[in-house]
């Protein structure tokens, strides 16, 4: 074989070694990639608590709403109380629009200087239906006058009372409301009225100058409460579990 033979041969292996490396060097493997993303949207509960603003009507002897007020629903209101009187008070809880499922309750306590010497007093509880109507309040308390169930049977209120016979102290009595349904606010705002007002014109003759004197300078303080309805089974134990940490029974 001749050297130009050889390098020939030499050549044409040399190029054929290269043309193979340059093959395995780019061979595709079965391979596939794939991913999730996830969003997590966290979910919320809001509620508000107002009651419309009012004004004093010489004619009627009343305080009604103020329909010129702004704004028209306020936090608070002051009035001055007289015998055969209507005042319209009617503190609305109001679950926001885009609120996840809820279970609602709320804490209305009444505080008076003396209430066993007021028209409220019937011979071992307070009769909250001589003072305060409409709303979830209408309605009849059963005869211990501690438990009342609405007409429609979708709220309880419970009473208890904190009264003291020191003349230094105050009388307080609280009505918790537990709203049993679940409360869906996801299309709209759901609004619950608890009551629409007071009145000294239950049993007008007992309101005298002495009664007046033994309610004091009351006041009346409501609370609302709002819970996710998800991962409870009813009101009163979500409410309880979310809002007393320290088990005192309120709801």
């Amino acid at each position: 074989m001749s050297k130009n033979t050889k390098k020939i041969l030499l050549t044409t292996f040399c190029a054929l070694v290269l043309v193979a490396g340059s093959v395995m060097g780019t061979l595709a493997y079965l391979t596939s990639t794939d991913q999730v993303n996830n969003t997590f949207t966290v979910g919320k509960v809001k509620i508000t608590l107002d009651e419309a603003a009012v004004k004093y009507d010489d004619f009627t002897n009343s305080y009604i709403v103020d329909t010129k007020a702004d704004p028209a629903r306020v936090k608070a209101n002051t009035y001055k109380v007289l015998p055969g009187m209507e005042i319209a008070k009617d503190p609305t809880i109001t679950v926001i629009k885009g609120s996840e499922k809820a279970y609602v309750g709320a804490v209305v306590k009444l505080t008076v200087k003396d209430i066993k010497n007021t028209p409220l007093w019937n011979g071992g509880y307070v009769g909250l239906a001589k003072f305060i109507s409409g709303g979830i309040a209408d309605g009849e308390w059963t005869a211990d006058g501690l438990v009342f169930t609405s007409p429609d049977g979708k709220v309880t209120l419970t009473q208890s009372m904190n009264i003291t016979d020191s003349a230094e102290e105050d009388d307080v009595i609280t009505f918790t409301y537990v709203f049993k349904d679940v409360q869906d606010a996801s299309s709209a705002d759901v609004k619950l009225v608890l009551f629409e007002k007071l009145s000294t014109k239950v049993e007008a003759d007992k309101w005298t100058n002495e009664a007046l004197a033994a309610m004091g300078d009351f006041k009346i303080d409501v609370d609302a409460y709002a819970v996710q309805a998800a991962g409870f089974a009813d009101a009163n134990t979500a409410l309880q579990t979310a809002f007393n940490a320290s088990g005192a029974t309120i709801f």
